[in-house]
């Protein structure tokens, strides 16, 4: 039986969560996990306070506390927010030809959904799907679509996006590297 305070709340950040934050992120980023772990999930990505800022005050982050400690977060952002992320530009470039109900998809209104990240002693405890659970909540009637991509080699948060019905609807390439546009309605 969880205690109360291994309860995790899921809510929007606020100023006092930013280390927590860069220390989950810096653990997770791509070149600190060992290629032979990589099978559990990484950040394709490193954001500083400024640009988490940023992409905080464009729509929102979520984050999961547990016992006080932040245990997960979840970026999302408009696009206007990542004008200067190459890597989001090339997204929404691959959108421009994928079709959802007749319509480019690059022409509904959307969030940027990612990066997302958990820290690895709470993989597998429900807390990626209540983070998206409480964001779509939270963003219903504002965006259309919520949108992300993924590395391909990141099989294990293809999945997990999978359950939250964040669909791969094309691929695209960016600096040599495979990835995965998933999306879903909100």
């Amino acid at each position: 039986m969880e205690t109360e305070e291994r309860t995790a709340i899921v809510r929007l950040l606020n100023d006092n969560d930013y280390g927590g934050l860069l220390k989950i992120q810096r653990e997770n980023m791509a070149g600190s996990v060992p290629a032979g772990e990589r099978s559990g999930g990484f950040l394709s990505s490193e954001f500083t306070v400024e640009q988490l800022r940023t992409l905080h005050e464009s729509a929102g982050i979520v984050v999961a506390t547990v016992g006080g400690s932040l245990a997960a977060f979840f970026c999302l952002s408009t696009l206007e927010a990542n004008q200067d992320a190459p890597i989001v530009m090339a997204m929404r470039e691959s959108m421009r030809s994928v079709l959802l109900d007749q319509r480019s998809m690059d022409s509904y209104s959307f969030v940027v959904a990612g990066p997302i990240c958990i820290d690895r002693q709470y993989r597998g405890t429900g807390l990626f799907e209540r983070l998206y659970e409480f964001a779509a909540h939270h963003f219903a009637g504002r965006f259309e679509l919520a949108v992300a991509f993924i590395a391909e080699e990141n099989q294990r948060s293809l999945k997990a996006h999978g359950k939250v019905e964040m669909v791969p609807v094309a691929q695209f390439e960016y600096k040599g590297v495979a990835y995965y546009l998933v999306a879903r309605r909100l």
